[in-house]
């Protein structure tokens, strides 16, 4: 055959195809109607049969040339169905999703904002009536960073109106793992970029736009509607079922009106979309319906075709209007029939199970990231109004952008790629570099004005201030709070305060900062460097220490770790600190001679341990654990868990005898399709892990720990149970190496730590953002908590 007649009858094939489609999808709206009509279903449905019929006899010839006419008498026919249909609408808000760094880097997503608003613009030049409506302050800022004429078009486009802004947040932030103050900088500081930028205040824009994020937690409304939040789009509500719209309602009683995408929020304008009208009006009782459409996750927006398609549905006659429209209109609608809503006063959740704990070290960076921001806010503070010190507000807040963004509900679930992960960890570092230099310049400038005098002595008749030269000394180049274990340095992301010596001889003046709201008694871990002028010959472990306070109580000091640096030795002690809310205290590290070391004062934290004395050696038998002032643990020399877990101020005993608390459990799964979002049943489970030895590794008095060495295949962890000298806490640090991979052979190998209590139908309080919430212990499913 010709290939122009192939074409000819390929196109005549097509017509024909969408007729009849024009025609069936109407006659299927019909029937919609009249379900929600039944006062006129006798009336609609023997005009909706006859329609049917004759199409059916149109079939049985396949006459293309008679079909366009029929589809006019048919909805000539219908006309009285027709005048009901169009007091239906559907409120088209087009919407380019753009993940950040979820599968791809971010360069990547710099094009994708850069390509899709290129699209969206030129759009809008050829269907004057077109409509966007695009979230998150991170994309406009990568549009004003990297194609400052975009921006300005972009500018332009949301005065005029058809640009809705519905950035609350810097990005679609997770909602379960993020901190409450995380959550209030997103919408201070997007607040903040908006009304710079668009001139728009909070009530310009009152809609959370939250289509893919993972679950929300029940205070939500609580921190957003303080925010200037009215209203809240979501799509992942949590496996519990939720009405289309609804009230959402935090612990406080404050709500924001939601609206459940009930279709897709990457969709396209076709007839099929006017059966989730039909679902929604049904279930809500009214005639309009938001549907949002453009090509997503990896941007693109709205497309010619779903225009043209918009302009095609609204002039059939039997079919709803197809409206261009943003979504404040429609939210404002659903708010004006607020009484018919209900009220869901709890959390919605839980969605992916898997993100949240998919890729550990994204939540630790997060976590941290979180927590150095607020102590360099409040040593920032401290020491802008006690002595003067300028406040870093741009340098703080160009790290809090780098935290924010890291929230993203790709990022910090840990469903990205290799690549998204790496953006993270190379942002965190510039979190701890900047919050780093805050606090060490902030503390400095209190330090300075800090009364340490009480630190001083006299040296053979030398007045101390002589003989005590101060200098940058040793321990200038020794990375912070970096442990030395097994002769190899353990990187860790807990950036602080630089621990270089100042003091070249005689005691050393040491000033403890605390930057929580509360009192807080601990055991301080300080470093001490040779600072001696000349070279001594008696190494620092060889040494005693004392802590002398202020008002002269002298307390021992405890060696938890020593070493070499560059040719100068350091020795880190322990010793017990009160310290009052964003307050500080001070004391003085002085050397004495052994003979005179006092003897550790009540309340503290001892190694307990069992031995039988045999030929030459210490044979290890019997009991092996911690024991304060509060609180007596006991290990299991078999497995290395906890059996016993005493409060002596109670007499309850939280551990269970025969089932060890605190174990780690190498647990293989089956492979499922979003491994890094489902967690997957279990092939396989290896518990407990082979010991390779439990041996004491700090003997007190004031810590006291058990370490527990434990293998599985090629990976080695350190399980280290401590207590501290009168505090009521166990701690458990794991720390090691992890080698083991998956794949769809093997199975998804992962980590977990079994913690059995003995108790009777346990509940647990979960620390949520600005909140907390009780829930029932579930058997080790994973539940998304702060804490």
């Amino acid at each position: 055959m010709d290939l122009r007649k192939k074409r000819a009858l390929d196109r005549s094939a097509a017509v024909a195809a969408a007729i009849r489609e024009r025609i069936v999808e109407q006659l299927d709206f019909a029937d919609g109607l009249c379900e929600l009509h039944p006062d006129r279903a006798a009336e609609w449905k023997p005009l909706i049969a006859d329609a049917r019929e004759r199409l059916a006899r149109w079939a049985d010839t396949a006459d293309v040339a008679k079909l366009c006419p029929l589809a006019g008498d048919i909805e000539k026919h219908l006309a009285p169905i027709g005048a009901v249909a169009k007091t239906y609408t559907l409120h088209c808000a087009g919407h380019a999703h753009i993940d950040m760094n979820w599968m791809w880097a971010w360069p990547e997503t710099v094009a994708v904002v850069n390509d899709s608003f290129l699209t969206v613009l030129a759009l809008m030049d050829e269907f004057p009536d077109f409509t966007l409506t695009q979230s998150m302050g991170a994309i406009y800022d990568i549009a004003r960073r990297y194609n400052p004429e975009l921006f300005e078009r972009m500018k332009q486009r949301i005065a005029e109106g058809r640009w809705e802004v519905t950035a609350a947040a810097w990005v679609e932030a997770d909602k379960n793992l993020s901190s409450g103050e995380s959550l209030a900088r997103h919408l201070l500081y997007t607040r903040q970029f908006t009304t710079e930028h668009f001139g728009l205040d909070a009530d310009k824009q009152p809609i959370q736009w939250e289509p893919d994020t993972f679950g929300h937690a029940h205070t939500i409304p609580s921190i957003v509607s303080r925010g200037g939040i009215k209203y809240y789009y979501c799509c992942r509500p949590g496996e519990t079922p939720t009405p289309a719209v609804f009230w959402f309602q935090g612990p406080d009683g404050a709500r924001v009106l939601v609206n459940r995408e009930t279709a897709w929020y990457n969709n396209v304008i076709a007839p099929h979309s006017t059966k989730k009208l039909l679902a929604f009006c049904k279930e809500t009782g009214l005639r309009d319906w938001l549907h949002v459409y453009g090509v997503g996750d990896h941007g693109g927006g709205p497309t010619r075709r779903d225009l043209r398609r918009r302009a095609e549905l609204d002039s059939w006659p039997i079919f709803p209007n197809f409206r261009f429209s943003t979504t404040k209109p429609f939210f404002e609608l659903l708010e004006k029939h607020g009484e018919r809503w209900p009220t869901l006063d709890r959390e919605l959740n839980f969605e992916f199970a898997g993100c949240y704990t998919s890729q550990s070290a994204i939540k630790k960076i997060n976590r941290f990231g979180e927590n150095l921001m607020m102590e360099a806010e409040i040593a920032a503070t401290l020491a802008h109004r006690a002595v003067g010190r300028a406040y870093p507000s741009d340098q703080l807040k160009a790290s809090w952008m780098d935290v924010l963004f890291g929230q993203f509900h790709d990022i910090l679930p840990g469903s990205g790629v290799p690549a998204t992960r790496q953006f993270a960890q190379a942002s965190f570092q510039n979190i701890q570099a900047n919050t780093g230099m805050v606090k060490t310049h902030s503390l400095r400038a209190l330090a300075a004005k800090i009364d340490t005098s009480f630190a001083r002595t006299e040296s053979d008749g030398v007045p101390a201030a002589d003989h005590e030269n101060r200098a940058f000394g040793a321990g200038a180049g020794r990375i912070t709070t970096i442990p030395k274990v097994d002769g190899s340095w353990r990187l860790t992301e807990n950036q602080q305060v630089s621990s270089a010596s100042h003091v070249v001889d005689g005691p050393r003046p040491v000033v403890v900062f605390n930057t929580l709201a509360w009192k807080r008694s601990d055991v301080l871990t300080v470093s001490v460097w040779d600072g001696d002028a000349a070279y001594q010959p008696v190494r620092m472990r060889d040494r005693r220490f004392v802590a002398r306070m202020p008002d002269g109580t002298i307390l021992p000091t405890q060696v938890v770790q020593d070493g070499d640096f560059w040719d100068h030795q350091f020795v880190d002690l322990a010793v017990p600190i009160a310290v009052g809310p964003m307050a500080y205290s001070s004391l003085a590290i002085e050397e004495i001679d052994p003979a005179d070391a006092p003897p550790p004062p009540a309340g503290v934290a001892n190694v307990v341990i069992d031995r039988h004395t045999g030929w030459g050696f210490n044979l290890a038998h019997g009991r092996m654990g911690l024991e304060n002032e509060h609180l007596l643990v006991e290990l299991d020399r078999t497995t290395g868990g906890i059996v016993k877990l005493l409060d002596k101020s109670t007499g309850e005993d939280l551990a269970c005898p025969g089932d060890p608390m605190g174990l780690l459990e190498y647990v293989v799964e089956r492979p499922v399709s979003m491994n890094a979002w489902v967690i997957g049943d279990e092939r396989s489970r290896v518990f407990p892990l082979d010991v390779e030895s439990l041996r004491p590794t700090a003997e007190g008095p004031w810590i006291a720990a058990i370490t527990a060495t434990v293998k599985i295949n090629d990976s080695k962890f350190d399980v280290t149970y401590s207590l501290r000298a009168d505090l009521r806490r166990l701690e458990i640090e794991i720390a090691g190496q992890w080698f083991e991979r998956g794949g769809p052979e093997v199975g998804i190998p992962r980590l977990s730590i079994r913690l059995p209590l003995n108790m009777d139908d346990p509940k647990a309080r979960y620390e949520i953002p600005f909140g907390s919430i009780e829930r029932n212990q579930t058997n080790g499913r994973e539940m998304p908590a702060l804490r």
